[in-house]
């Protein structure tokens, strides 16, 4: 069982995220009670794994719908898109995954596909518009305001989601335990382990839950906490879910950069990472826990951050 295996497909099912399943949900029974569509809808969110996509295959599941799914950044020609979209049916549900990342001729193809439902095809040397029939469009982001304010207002249904507390990481850990049928003789100490060095991130702890397992499948054993101390080890995650990749961040905006500010651009290429990466994965995590703070001027450290800094330092192979 991979990770997606352990994906919820219903409301029910989702731990978390209770006002946006409550909004969700009203829209989908007016819908249905109105035999319509539900209205196209915008879903945030600061980091990837967050449950965005989940919840957007859960609307489609909830509504008894065909979900079709795309991801923005492998959409390259307007055909791509075009295509599929024509063999839309009634009620049916498109799923585009990083939304913020479409290119500007799809986003002005989207444009009157979201208004007024016109697909505008090109076929060789002339342009045919057609009738959709009523549908969904459902775009999950992590840059909802990179999203030119036209597209983004043809959402009518649009909310961020919020990070998960440690109680709901912990549910989301024993659920997944549960499901994966792990031998385990202490399940609340091992999903409490696991749950710590989540970063308050359902995908997070579902993979190092996998890895975990595939250890303890390795070495013939069940499931403990040296186990998951030594899988994690492996993994380079600390018990507070710190990467060498956050702890190296951090030490370079204090060494280098004597604490900021420092671009995004410029720390990437100083740690020897691509922008999405540190600005998806890492910042996110820093940012929640008062690590950093990104100003006008660029990323800077807090004074819990430099504290952290000098502790990496006096730190023997860590950086």
């Amino acid at each position: 069982m991979t990770t997606n295996a352990l994906r919820p497909n219903r409301f029910a099912e989702i731990v978390g995220q209770k006002d946006a399943i409550t909004r969700l949900n009203i829209a989908i029974q007016a819908a249905k009670r109105r035999n319509e569509s539900i209205p196209h809808i915008l879903l945030g969110g600061s980091s990837p794994g967050i449950g965005k996509t989940t919840l957007a295959y859960a609307v489609a599941n909830e509504y008894g719908s065909i979900a079709h799914y795309f991801n923005a950044p492998a959409i390259k020609k307007v055909s791509e898109i075009v295509n599929p979209l024509a063999r839309v049916k009634q009620n049916d549900i498109v799923i585009i995954d990083e939304f913020h990342a479409l290119n500007k001729p799809i986003a002005e193809i989207l444009l009157p596909v979201l208004e007024d439902r016109k697909l505008t095809i090109p076929i060789v040397k002339r342009i045919v518009t057609v009738d959709m029939p009523p549908f969904t469009m459902i775009g999950c982001t992590t840059e909802v305001g990179t999203i030119i304010r036209p597209l983004r207002d043809r959402f009518g249904i649009q909310f961020n989601l919020q990070p998960y507390s440690d109680d709901e990481i912990y549910e989301i850990v024993t659920r997944s335990m549960a499901r994966l049928n792990l031998p385990c003789p202490m399940p609340s100490l091992v999903a409490g382990n696991i749950s710590k060095r989540s970063r308050g991130i359902p995908r997070v702890a579902n993979r190092l839950l996998e890895r975990v397992r595939d250890y303890a499948d390795a070495y013939n054993t069940i499931v403990s906490q040296s186990v998951v101390d030594k899988a994690m080890e492996l993994e380079g995650v600390d018990e507070a879910g710190f990467t060498d990749l956050d702890k190296k961040y951090v030490y370079t905006l204090y060494d280098v950069y004597q604490g900021g500010p420092s671009g995004l651009s410029t720390m990437a290429s100083t740690i020897g990472e691509d922008s999405a990466t540190v600005s998806d994965y890492i910042e996110p995590f820093l940012l929640r826990g008062g690590y950093i703070a990104i100003t006008k001027q660029g990323r800077v450290l807090t004074e819990k951050g430099t504290r952290f800094a000098v502790d990496i330092s006096r730190k023997d192979g860590i950086i």
